[in-house]
């Protein structure tokens, strides 16, 4: 799965705020999901994700760190 994907989920809205880190939970960008920057992040595969009910969604990329 890609990051492009999980950005797709129904539950993820426009002013959700994204963290996306490495395998060592390094912070490596952080963004709500309409902002440019975040299309950097789009083909990179994903280890595993979270959200929370404040509406914050968290990425951990595969391979990275």
């Amino acid at each position: 799965m890609t990051v492009e994907q999980i950005l797709n989920f129904p539950f993820v809205e426009d002013g959700t705020l994204v963290y996306i880190r490495d395998e060592s939970f390094k912070l490596l960008a952080c963004s709500f999901r309409v902002f440019p920057q975040m299309i950097r992040w789009w083909p990179f595969d994903v280890k595993s994700f979270s959200w929370d009910d404040d509406n914050d969604l968290y990425i951990t990329l595969k391979g990275m760190g």
